[in-house]
């Protein structure tokens, strides 16, 4: 069975420390995409990981494409995801 961790051989770690690192790069990330400070362009962060064996940070740009869940939903306007009338037709 795997834990919370994969790399941990312990199926309840602590990881307070690990979900709050996590909390504050999304809230950073929020404050650079509002304040307009960082000087590579933003498409360039938009996926960000922080492996913590290493302290090592990554990033990866924009694909541009939708991401395969949202596909067919495309265009849709400002309907829910979750639920999809299929009575229109009817």
């Amino acid at each position: 069975m795997a834990g919370y961790l994969a790399a941990v051989d312990e199926d309840q770690p602590a990881v307070l420390s690990i979900n709050m690192q996590a909390a504050c790069m999304v809230f950073n990330d929020f404050l650079a995409r509002i304040h307009r400070y960082r000087l590579d362009k933003y498409r360039e962060f938009s996926t960000q990981r922080v492996r913590m064996v290493h302290g090592h940070y990554e990033y990866e740009p924009d694909s541009m494409e939708p991401h395969p869940l949202f596909r067919n939903h495309i265009g849709a306007g400002d309907a829910s995801l979750l639920v999809r009338n299929n009575l229109i037709d009817a």
